[in-house]
């Protein structure tokens, strides 16, 4: 715990650019969850009946292509604000980190080489980037894009949507469950 409160002093830093990014990721998702959507509204409204005017399924196409083009212009922007602040405060904890080991007396260097500490630090600060960068916005964009979903499917089917949110819990607690009895087999 002490570590994430650390972690939300380097990241207060960059409050800015985590907004912007953050910002992108629901604009993405906003445009992922439309397709459905518009091939909801293309099925129902002229697939289904039968009534296969091109112009109006010519509009829903290329609509549909813009949302695809958008999604992924928004996703790209996400990653690219989210990458540049776990990179930045990667930067700003190794500065710290070797600043800290060059202040320890010589005494320290005793026991271990100094090449050892700061292959120690780099190591460490680069697992803490692939956490920032991978699993961390992994969770973030699993969230709001399950989030996206379920609010499309209010929209779409009302009683499927509400099926799923009592189920959630269940398929989360079955999750845990699973992943607790897994934990001491691998140990």
């Amino acid at each position: 715990m002490r570590a994430l409160v650390r972690l939300g002093a380097y990241l207060r830093r960059e409050w800015q650019m985590i907004g912007a990014g953050l910002g992108f990721l629901l604009l993405a998702t906003g445009f992922d969850v439309a397709g459905p959507v518009l091939v909801r509204i293309a099925l129902d409204r002229y697939v289904a009946p039968g009534n296969f005017d091109p112009a109006p399924l010519f509009a829903l196409a290329v609509l549909y292509l813009a949302t695809l083009a958008a999604s992924g212009l928004f996703h790209y922007l996400q990653y690219l604000r989210l990458g540049e602040v776990a990179l930045r405060m990667i930067l700003h904890l190794r500065r710290e980190l070797l600043a800290k080991a060059f202040r320890l007396p010589w005494a320290a260097f005793r026991r271990r080489p100094p090449g050892e500490l700061v292959s120690r630090i780099l190591s460490d600060t680069e697992a803490l980037n692939e956490f920032l960068l991978f699993a961390l916005g992994n969770l973030v964009y699993s969230a709001v894009y399950i989030s996206g979903v379920l609010a499309a499917m209010f929209f779409l089917e009302r009683r499927l949507a509400l099926f799923l949110v009592v189920l959630l819990p269940l398929l989360g607690f079955v999750f845990w469950l699973y992943g607790s009895l897994l934990i001491p087999l691998y140990r």
